[in-house]
């Protein structure tokens, strides 16, 4: 039997839902999906999604949350998800788009970012320090 390695939650966000895709990934690489679920983009929905995560996840695993950088639309939740100590991997969509063409698959979705682990350059999410903050609103 192969070594479990860790839980991945891809998340397909758009401006009014999540589409979520739970899997777990062994240590050949092999990805199981064991729940998917559609959730609104909203604060009010976001502590309902971890504790659907949560119980999904039967094993001690590391769990990840994974999604594409989609304009503003991933922010609040990835920013949610990092006050509740969650890990967070936010991909180019550039770098998504062309790792998801070499599964060939034409498109981004939650499915294929769970299989984005092998993905060498995900930003881990942090958020913006106050400084840079408020020179993000000075901009805009």
């Amino acid at each position: 039997m192969k070594t479990l390695l860790r839980y991945c939650a891809g998340l397909d966000v758009s401006k009014d839902s999540l589409q979520v895709c739970l899997a777990v990934i062994d240590s050949d690489g092999r990805v199981v999906v064991k729940a998917s679920t559609k959730v609104a983009n909203k604060a009010s929905s976001f502590s309902a999604l971890l504790k659907w995560v949560g119980g999904h996840c039967k094993q001690n695993l590391p769990l990840r949350y994974v999604m594409e950088a989609t304009g503003v639309y991933h922010e609040q939740i990835a920013w949610f998800l990092y006050q509740h100590e969650q890990t967070v991997s936010v991909i180019l969509p550039t770098k998504a788009h062309h790792y998801l063409r070499s599964l060939g698959q034409n498109r981004a979705d939650f499915y294929g970012l769970n299989k984005g682990w092998r993905i060498i350059f995900v930003i881990f999410f942090a958020p913006f320090d106050d400084c840079i903050d408020s020179m993000d609103e000075f901009i805009s």
